[in-house]
């Protein structure tokens, strides 16, 4: 995509001038552009020159913003691309929170070119998929906030998948996200092979990279809301935590989210979500990294809400074998009922990060894991199924149904939040 001043030997003198005189620039753009230096100029005013945008003011002006302040970086810069740009587009699935399709994209940005003054694009086909929400009254909102998100919180950090841009679908008008595309799988498959055993330097390793990003997602003020193996993807090397569409600030709680075992107990019954929510959802994974197995399926709960409210009174998946202590013992604070004696994402990158320096000394006990029972025959017909997505209004229906007593003696103590009382 060539850009006004690419090719134009006096391209810093007519580039002041269009910045002074682009009437689509705030004056504190014009002034930061102005004033960078030598290393950085060219690039931020090469992008601010694009000829094509979306025509959307609010997402033209979120892209120039994006591009401004990382145009030091080259690869970093997000763009608008056209449709056309994309080949051999295929629709891949569709979830709770949008479609996905795979597609190839050529041209992307790899570096500056200081000598020729323009940027260098990479001419092999770059794999990336492409996200769209699925429609509902606020789609277009939902949208900008998906974006917003995914950028500040991918843009500068390995363990979560990068956006490169975005785009509009011609067919349906519909704006999607441009996404760093993986082929090698998400933890769920990882899982789910339940034909190779994995070492604890693998289980560290995996714990390592999703504890990072869990960290720069917590640093941030953000709380991700929907952890569960489905949004944990293998890339290049690294495990990486994917799909913002219901991330949200820390201070900010809404309604109930993701997919049932791996949400906290405060925020099944309270709605309360913070930090720790995620690192509860981290302490369940840590037993499927383990048992190979989905959280509960074995205990043969025959609805949603009694599994809610034993999660709510401490029950957690069952542990049947032997465990490294230090293992063990991260993975139940990490699901512990009181969010205080959870650990952050901070104290949990570290705890991984430790462990893998034991590994590599030779200081664990076994280079495998020690299970005392056969994996193949501890799983169900339905291993493959994927847990349901939480439903508050197939909840209520339950509640209904159900007419819990709280009156109950195994259940004293208890009581039916509001938000999930029934009429």
């Amino acid at each position: 995509m060539n850009t006004v001043f690419e090719n134009d030997s006096n391209l810093y003198i007519n580039a002041q001038k269009f910045i002074q005189d682009n009437e689509q620039l705030y004056p504190q753009e014009k002034q930061q552009l102005s004033t960078i230096n030598d290393n950085h100029e060219l690039n931020a005013l090469c992008i601010h020159c694009q000829s094509e945008f979306s025509g959307d003011k609010i997402i033209d002006t979120m892209i120039k913003y994006f591009q401004i302040s990382y145009s030091h970086d080259p690869p970093k810069i997000i763009e608008w691309f056209p449709y056309e740009n994309f080949e051999h587009v295929v629709k891949k699935t569709e979830g709770g929170n949008g479609a996905i399709y795979f597609a190839s994209l050529k041209g992307t940005i790899s570096n500056w070119d200081y000598y020729n003054k323009k940027f260098i694009r990479d001419n092999q086909p770059t794999k990336v998929a492409l996200k769209s929400l699925i429609a509902s009254n606020n789609e277009y909102e939902n949208f900008l906030k998906e974006v917003l998100i995914h950028i500040t919180l991918t843009i500068e950090v390995k363990n979560l998948i990068s956006c490169y841009g975005l785009t509009k679908d011609p067919e349906n008008s519909k704006f999607m996200m441009v996404l760093e595309r993986q082929d090698d799988g998400d933890l769920k498959s990882f899982i789910n092979n339940i034909d190779i055993t994995h070492t604890w330097r693998e289980i560290f390793t995996l714990l390592n990279d999703i504890s990072c990003g869990l960290y720069e997602i917590h640093n941030r003020n953000m709380i991700h809301k929907d952890l569960h193996p489905g949004n944990i993807l293998f890339s290049n090397g690294v495990w990486k935590i994917c799909d913002f569409g219901f991330s949200e600030p820390a201070n900010k709680n809404s309604e109930i989210i993701g997919v049932l075992p791996y949400i906290a107990p405060e925020v099944l019954l309270e709605k309360n979500y913070t930090p720790a929510a995620d690192i509860y959802s981290i302490g369940i994974i840590m037993w499927q990294l383990i048992t190979k197995c989905n959280p509960y399926e074995d205990e043969k709960y025959d609805n949603e809400i009694r599994l809610a409210i034993d999660v709510y009174k401490g029950h957690r998946p069952i542990i049947k074998f032997e465990l490294n202590s230090d293992y063990e013992k991260m993975m139940k604070i990490c699901w512990d009922s009181n969010i205080s004696n959870r650990p952050s994402a901070s104290e949990l990158y570290s705890f991984s990060k430790e462990n893998l320096k034991k590994n590599f000394k030779n200081e664990l006990f076994t280079s495998k894991l020690n299970i005392n029972f056969d994996l193949k025959s501890n799983h169900t017909s339905n291993i493959f199924q994927a847990p349901k997505t939480i439903d508050t209004e197939k909840i209520k229906t339950m509640i209904k149904s159900i007419k819990y007593d709280n009156n109950n003696d195994d259940d004293e103590g208890f009581i039916l939040p509001q938000h999930l009382e029934y009429d």
